[in-house]
Parts: C-alpha cells; sequence; structure tokens
C-alpha cells in the first residue's frame, strides 16, 4: 500500500524517474538497479540525525523510491 501511495504522490514519468536515478534510457537494467540502491543508501531518513536533514532527506529518497 504504501509504494502505491508514493507514485501517486510523486508521480514522476519514465524520463523523470531516469533523471532522478542518474541514467539513461539505454542503460542496462543492472546498472538502474545499482543506481536505485546506492541512492536509496544515501538519501535514506534513518542515516541523519537532525530533524530538518531527516525530512529533506525523507523528500528525496521518496523521489528514488518513486523512480
Amino acid at each position: 500500500d504504501f509504494i502505491v501511495i508514493v507514485f501517486v504522490f510523486v508521480g514522476l514519468n519514465l524520463d523523470e524517474s531516469l533523471q532522478v536515478l542518474g541514467v539513461d534510457r539505454e542503460s542496462p537494467k543492472r546498472d538502474i538497479s545499482k543506481a536505485y540502491r546506492k541512492l536509496a543508501g544515501k538519501w535514506h531518513p534513518d542515516r541523519f540525525r537532525s530533524q530538518e536533514e531527516k525530512e529533506s532527506a525523507e523528500k528525496k529518497f521518496l523521489q528514488i523510491a518513486a523512480a
């Protein structure tokens, strides 16, 4: 249920999703998955201490998850 809400909330199209992940249309699935895992780990809200940083990271993390 949570993932469905994220997709509706963020509403990224394919080009926007690829841009968020830093890959292009010709990238192999392996590279897209690798980019996702790297960014999701970097921007996971649990990695940040202050509430302001957590909120900022959560927004970015939701974009990455929707991509």
